[in-house]
């Protein structure tokens, strides 16, 4: 989760809408992990701005050649 004292910008606050719904699609498609490309490339986004946006919400740690494990990064999402 972010830390109460950071500041999240306006754009990053959209986004994450965005992401949520990216991600509960591959979910529902069975995906268990996913990468900041992967993302970054179903949203026309940068993939360091995807691990940027995702490191203020998340305490999920992508794993190289891995990626994100989806579910917990839902969760972090919904809960934030």
């Amino acid at each position: 989760m972010a830390k109460p004292e950071q500041t999240i910008s306006n754009a990053t606050l959209k986004r994450l809408p965005k992401y949520l719904r990216f991600l509960k699609a591959l979910y529902l498609d069975g995906e268990e992990f996913v990468s900041s490309v992967t993302i970054a490339n179903g949203l026309e986004l940068n993939s360091v701005q995807v691990k940027k946006d995702i490191a203020l919400v998340s305490t999920v740690e992508g794993k190289p050649k891995v990626g994100f494990e989806l579910k917990r990064l839902i969760d972090d999402l919904e809960d934030f």
